[in-house]
């Protein structure tokens, strides 16, 4: 860690000068405006060794910063910030675990005039789970920076690229991401207007605009990609950036369904190790207690002892549900049935995913109060 942060320190301060310096600001004045502002993107592009975040065999995106609403006296200090994001703690860990050399990332750095979104979207023409032939949008109201950190409520929009027919996921959203607050650079969190809380962020006509879009850049690059893009405030789409997309292995084993729906909140950015194995920990001893007090026999907990501690995933620094075992560890309680819809939506599971075991749910309603008894004599 201290040997990222020398490095990080060291490139933060290594300001462009000269002639780079000049033709950075003339480019700037010539294509945006003296007084414009510019997103400034950091690219970890293929080095020698072959690996960077958008080569084509390991295209691991987000491991380098981004700078957004930079004005012309912020441009050459942001450059030396986004080559300084290469010696990130997670950007070197994770190059170590893909057997790169962390020494040897070379970052370039695009300036884009700053596109003022209102809507914006990412969108995929593979499914990214199982890389089956799915266009799938997710869209927030406001800039990027929302959907990509996962820090506004986000619509997904399921578009089949043989039909065109549009299926969408719509979430009651109340935060987005906007520009700065007077005097500040950073992009902040902001309330999405009352009024447009429960309304889709995209029309299907949209969606399918934004799919159509998707398409068109694959075809251009020959292999699945993910894109980039805003909606501005006069209905025009812009393609802020593309890169292609990991295609999931496919094989003949079993299949195991995981998935972090609503899991990156408590875990935003990259997990570690520590952290990871804390929450492991943390999960199997609070759901053991919630599953005794609630009924579940002793010795069905035994026999579930080996779902109990997978209960979380660990894959590259982002942890996960493995929802198979959380279906079946939940479907052990008695009253579980009367939630489970509305439970199985939260945690993103649809189509074949679903569990198919159901109990009544008159039965599940006759257990609640002895289930209720139950929890609040058990003893702590």
């Amino acid at each position: 860690a201290d040997w990222c942060a020398s490095a990080a320190s060291a490139l933060a301060k290594a300001v462009p000068g000269g002639d780079l310096a000049a033709g950075l600001l003339d480019a700037f004045d010539d294509r945006i405006g003296p007084g414009g502002m510019a997103a400034v993107r950091a690219c970890v592009v293929p080095g020698r060794d072959g690996g960077g975040e958008d080569s084509e065999d390991d295209p691991f995106a987000g491991m380098s910063d981004s700078f957004l609403y930079v004005r012309r006296d912020g441009l050459l200090e942001a450059v030396a910030r986004c080559w300084a994001s290469a010696f990130k703690p997670g950007a070197v860990r994770y190059r170590a675990h893909k057997g790169l050399d962390p020494t040897a990332a070379r970052v370039a750095v695009g300036v884009q005039r700053m596109v003022p979104g209102t809507r914006s979207f990412v969108a995929f023409t593979r499914d990214p789970r199982d890389g089956t032939r799915h266009h799938i949008i997710a869209a927030a109201y406001g800039i990027g920076e929302g959907v990509v950190q996962e820090r506004a409520d986000i619509d997904h929009f399921f578009v089949d690229p043989v039909t065109g027919t549009v299926r969408a996921e719509v979430v009651s959203k109340r935060r987005m991401v906007g520009p700065p607050a007077d005097g500040e650079t950073d992009p902040r969190v902001a309330e999405v207007p009352e009024r447009l809380g429960g309304v889709p962020v995209l029309t299907d006509e949209e969606a399918q605009h934004v799919a159509d879009l998707a398409a068109r850049v694959e075809e251009h690059f020959g292999r699945p990609q993910d894109i980039e893009g805003a909606f501005t405030a006069d209905g025009a789409v812009h393609l802020l950036q593309a890169r292609p997309l990991a295609e999931s292995a496919q094989d003949d084993g079993p299949r195991v369904h995981w998935g972090n729906h609503n899991i990156t909140e408590s875990f935003p950015g990259v997990s570690g190790a520590l952290t990871y194995s804390q929450a492991r920990m943390f999960y199997e001893l609070a759901f053991t207690d919630l599953y005794r007090r609630m009924g579940v026999p002793a010795r069905r907990l035994r026999a579930d002892a080996h779902r109990l501690p997978r209960m979380v995933g660990h894959l590259d620094g982002r942890v996960y549900y493995r929802l198979d075992d959380w279906q079946e560890l939940h479907g052990r309680l008695p009253v579980f049935d009367l939630v489970r819809a509305g439970w199985e939506d939260g945690m993103g599971i649809t189509g074949d995913v679903r569990a198919v075991r159901h109990r009544s749910r008159v039965r599940a309603a006759a257990a609640l109060p002895a289930v209720a008894l139950r929890a609040a004599g058990h003893p702590r």
